[in-house]
Order: C-alpha cells, then structure tokens, then sequence
C-alpha cells in the first residue's frame, strides 16, 4: 500500500502559467549556464523511476530480448548501426529496455503527469490511517552538462553489456575482452583496463547512468523532444586478490538519484484543466503521438463530448405499401376476409383451406429477396393452384383475382 507523498521537497503546480515560472527560475539558477534541462513526468507519485527491463526480474533474460528480434526479424534493423539505436527502436515499439524517457520540453513532461489515475488507498505517515486519494502527478529534472551522443564510448559499452548474458559468473577480464572482440573498444583500450588502475575507470562506467541525446529516428521522438538515460548499474563483486577477476552481474536499480532532490506535484483536482491549457500550446495526445492508433484515439475523445441518447434495436414490423397493387396502407389480411373471397371463388375446400393458411404465414416482408406481402402471397397461391392441377394461366389468373378482391375488402372495412 502506497504512503502518502511527502511534498516538502516539492512545489504544487495548478496550472500551465504557473509551472513554466517556475521553469524560468530553474534556468535562471542552473550551476552552469550552458547546462541542459531534462525532465519525466510520471502520473504517479508512488512510483519508482525505473526503466521497464529493471521490473518484474526482466534484467535476466535482457539478452534474450536484445538478441531475438534481430534474430527473428532481421529485415528491421538493417540500416541500424550499433546496440543503442537498436535498443532506442525496441523502446519506440514497446519492448523492455533499460532506456529511460526523459524529455528537454518540460511542457511535455507535464502532459505525462497530468494523466489521471483511479483512486487508491494511502497511509498517511503521520497518522498510520489509510486514506483514499487519486495520484498526484510528479514532473522530476535534472540538469546536464555534458549529456552523450549514441555514438560516445559510454553509451556503446554500456548497450553492448545489455545484450550480454552475464548469469554465468562473468568477470571484467572477460567482458573487457569479449568488447574488445566485438570491435566496442580498441586493443589500448583493453589493455588499459586490463590492470588494476584502469580497471576502475571501466568499473565506473559500468555503473553510471549516461543521459543520451538519441538518434531523432522518428516523428514521436522529435516531436516530444525525447532523450534518454541509459542506466549501467551493473554489480560489481570482488572476492579474489585481483581486481580483474571480480564478478559482474547485472542489477535493477531506482533512479531518483540521478534527479534534483526538488520537484514539481500536481493533485488530480487540477489534471484536468492543466491538460485543457496544454493543448492551447499544442500539446496534446495527437500532437506527441504521430501514429495512426493514437490518432482516431483523440479524434474519438474531443467527439464524444457531442454524443446523445440512441434508441435500441426493434425489429421492423410494418410491412412496405404497395403501391403498384392499390394497397393503401399496412397489409395485414384479415383471415375472415380471405375465406370470404375464396367461397366467392367456390374452390375445392382443401385448395382454400391451404391458401388461407399461405396468408396466416405469411404477412410479413422478406427483407432477404425483398419481396412485399402481396407479391410473395401471389406466387404462392399460383404454385398451390399449379399442384392441385391448374395451368399456369388459369393460376395466375386466380391468384391476381384473389389478391385484388382480398386487397378491396381490406381497405373497404
């Protein structure tokens, strides 16, 4: 159960005008002048700042992952070059990384906390009582002076061991040798790092958090002006004389860390407005997320607002008017009538017994042959008289004089 957030680190935001001041005295205060601003924005306050592949023990078959898809589908990654544009379009598509969505609009950050959530139930720190609440949303920064390219070293090693399988006991002798093999470092670099010095500056890459300005491959990355941090956090274990020989192994970790201690809330009374301002300034769910899906998705929210009351389904009763025939209204032949006219006729009693019978069951349309009542009676009663030994002019004269006389009794009541 989620524990209340503790807000003194925290600054409430109620609307867009207010946030982006706030965002102005940031700029102004930053350490370094020419340093860059990124920000995430979560939904929700109580949750951990971790990317997907350090959740639910996914870290243990992230070579998996890294490897099948090119195995698999091979034609998707031919123009790609190294392991961090493959792993930057695995995330685009919705696989697990250890890539982390950060963005340098904050506006676009505040979209994303602003997205609201069912209620839960809180204890409050204080009192220990449970409560419950909606979500407050959080906007977390973090300033950055020198954040890396895809192509920079730290950020190739680093996606290279993401595609290691590191459960076997693997030590730093054998993953700096395995880079070197797979042209990630130079043959210096590998002996660099092959004594106890400069092992530790692998050590400390093996470890870091990298904040990567990526490869703009794609329209949503572009227009939610997207970057990354690509966390190593891998463990490191020393129980040998040799620093060389420790063991590596792979480690989720929360990242709140790596963001200023200082943040911005919103409460979910106020989501809703903030995100109303937000599309005056063109940030909105079809404005971030170019493709087709989340298109019709925003299409269909701003349409229901004019959406009104429906009738349910009832079976069409009526039957059409013909008007060919002189029917005048609903055709629904009264069984009197239709005995009345056939004594007129003075048939054989089993031919009228069977016609009348044609009429009973037949009153309503055949919507499938779009036949009317009267048309389909007719054929009928000429077939019934063409079995029962009249020719075919003789029945459809009957039948047409039946369906006349019937047809003016009908309308004269």
């Amino acid at each position: 159960m989620p524990i209340a957030l503790n807000t003194d680190d925290g600054i409430e935001i109620s609307s867009v005008d207010a946030y982006m001041r706030e965002i102005s005295k940031l700029n102004e205060q930053k350490k370094d002048p020419n340093a860059q601003l990124f920000f995430r924005g979560q939904a929700v306050d109580y949750w951990d700042i971790k990317p997907s592949i350090f959740r639910d023990n996914m870290l243990s078959v992230e070579h998996h992952l890294m490897s099948e898809p090119l195995r698999q589908i091979p034609n998707e990654f031919v123009n790609l070059g190294d392991s961090f544009e493959i792993m930057e379009k695995y995330q685009h598509y919705g696989m697990c990384t250890r890539l982390l969505d950060v963005t340098t609009n904050p506006l676009v950050a505040l979209y994303f906390a602003c997205k609201h959530y069912g209620e839960e139930e809180y204890i409050n720190p204080e009192s220990k009582d449970r409560e419950k609440m909606c979500p407050q949303g959080i906007v977390y920064f973090k300033e950055e002076n020198m954040p890396l390219k895809y192509n920079d070293l730290d950020v190739k090693i680093i996606s290279r061991l993401a595609s290691y399988d590191l459960n076997d006991n693997c030590t730093l002798k054998q993953i700096v040798q395995q880079l070197r093999e797979d042209g990630i470092i130079s043959s210096e670099q590998a002996k660099r790092w092959s004594d106890e010095k400069g092992v530790l500056e692998f050590i400390h890459i093996c470890q870091g958090v990298c904040t990567v300005l990526p490869v703009m491959n794609n329209d949503r990355l572009i227009r939610q002006s997207g970057a990354f941090l690509l966390p190593g956090k891998f463990n490191v274990t020393n129980e040998g004389e040799k620093l060389q020989e420790a063991i590596v192994t792979k480690a989720e970790s929360n990242l709140r860390e790596e963001f200023d201690k200082t943040f911005f809330y919103i409460n979910d009374d106020n989501k809703q407005n903030i995100r109303i301002e937000l599309e005056h300034c063109n940030i909105s769910e079809a404005n971030l997320f170019p493709e087709l899906e989340y298109q019709l998705k925003y299409i269909r929210k701003h349409n229901e607002h004019q959406r009104r009351s429906v009738s349910y389904f009832e079976r069409f009763q009526k039957v059409i008017r013909e008007q060919k025939e002189g029917i005048q209204g609903d055709v629904e032949y009264n069984k009197d009538i239709v005995k009345e006219v056939l004594e007129a006729l003075q048939l054989d009693s089993s031919i009228t017994h069977e016609i009348v019978t044609i009429f009973n069951v037949n009153q309503e349309v055949d919507w499938i042959k779009r036949d009317s009542v009267t048309s389909r009676i007719k054929i009928l009663i000429c077939k019934k008289l063409v079995k029962n030994h009249y020719s075919k002019e003789e029945a459809e004269k009957i039948s047409s004089s039946i369906i006349k006389m019937v047809i003016e009794k009908h309308t004269a009541r």
